[in-house]
């Protein structure tokens, strides 16, 4: 006389295998919570028949069962409640050193502080930074250090009285840097903002509202594909908003007391909070002042958390985009010209380097 299953054993036969699918599919419902939602759908459904079936028949309607299971949960684990990692890192990239200006560029530079000038430092993840360009007893305005695409040279724009330059540097792995060229930029005013190209063989900079595109050696160039665009000058700074990682992949938003990470089309959320006592206890105090996100990291791990510590000083860390959010200081009470002068996003650059395969 055949048997019918019950719910229980029903229960039992997908809790054993739902828990050999854990490690790969890690759910944020437990295999037991799943398996009882499963049998409650599928009497709703209307499949409970399948329990009715001779004892023959059974075992290979519970494995069509299963295998459907399977599917769902690895084609649709957020259905069921899952948490996925976020498409994460470039794993040929490597992060290295980080430039940064204590002058921010751009229009800030125009509006608030460019006869006061600033500084360019160069550090990393473990070492504290140093001045690598002065402003001197000149106060010459050193603003927008940007890396080449293959990290090899620093760009930076200059403006000492009414000369104005773009001024290339060489860097070593050790963070050693030495002149190597410097083009002058015609007109007057704030110091140029220079942008590399995709190639790395051509800069370009705003003067005015005209785009000026030059060669490494200094002359003049037609914009070509890969050259920055003329929105790629418009600096937000502290405004920044959502930045998107250079995988493409991820955003990152500062948010009343936080950051939220999540996938470009909004899925996968992350959201930490600088006043949890846990992140606190693991990475300090909080950066209560935070007031932009100054880029991201080359593998896109990581962002640029920059917030203000006095009122006249700035401390950037980084900010791990993936629980539990760790973050490192990389730069500490670093003085501002003023109030109203906070470098920010496009006054930071941090160096990509190629992993080899």
């Amino acid at each position: 006389m055949n048997r019918q299953m019950t719910d229980d054993e029903l229960d039992r036969e997908i809790r054993s295998f739902l828990g050999l699918q854990e490690e790969r599919v890690r759910p944020a419902y437990s295999a037991t919570e799943i398996a009882a939602r499963i049998t409650e759908r599928t009497r709703r459904a209307g499949l409970g028949s399948v329990l009715a079936l001779p004892n023959y028949q059974r075992p290979l309607a519970i494995a069509l069962l299963l295998a459907l299971l399977l599917a769902l949960l690895l084609a649709g684990a957020v259905f069921f409640g899952g948490r996925q990692s976020l498409p994460l890192h470039l794993t040929t990239v490597e992060n290295g050193w980080i430039v940064f200006s204590s002058q921010p560029g751009g229009r800030q530079t125009q509006e608030n502080d460019f006869r006061a000038g600033g500084d360019i430092y160069i550090g990393r993840e473990g070492v504290a930074p140093t001045v690598i360009v002065s402003r001197g007893s000149a106060s010459i305005s050193n603003v927008c250090p940007t890396f080449s695409p293959d990290g090899s040279k620093i760009a930076y724009g200059e403006a000492a009285g009414l000369q104005r330059a773009v001024v290339f540097l060489d860097i070593a792995g050790d963070g050693t840097v030495a002149p190597s060229a410097r083009l002058t930029a015609p007109g007057s005013g704030a110091a140029p903002c220079p942008r590399w190209s995709a190639d790395g063989e051509r800069i370009a900079y705003m003067q005015g509202s005209a785009r000026v595109v030059m060669t490494l050696d200094g002359s003049s160039s037609e914009p070509q594909p890969g050259d920055p665009e003329e929105a790629e000058f418009v600096l937000p700074g502290e405004d920044a908003g959502i930045v998107t990682s250079p995988s493409g992949q991820v955003t990152a938003e500062l948010t009343g007391g936080g950051a939220v990470f999540a996938a470009v089309d909004g899925s996968f959320q992350r959201v930490v909070r600088f006043d949890d006592l846990s992140w606190i206890a693991a990475n300090g105090y909080p950066p209560e002042g935070s007031y932009g996100l100054a880029g991201w990291s080359p593998d896109s791990s990581k962002v640029l958390l920059m917030y203000d510590v006095s009122g006249r000083h700035f401390t950037m860390r980084t900010l791990a985009i993936e629980e539990p959010f760790d973050s490192d200081v990389v730069a500490e009470f670093i003085p501002v010209n003023g109030t109203r002068s906070w470098p920010a996003l496009g006054d930071v650059s941090w160096q990509r380097l190629e992993v080899d395969q």
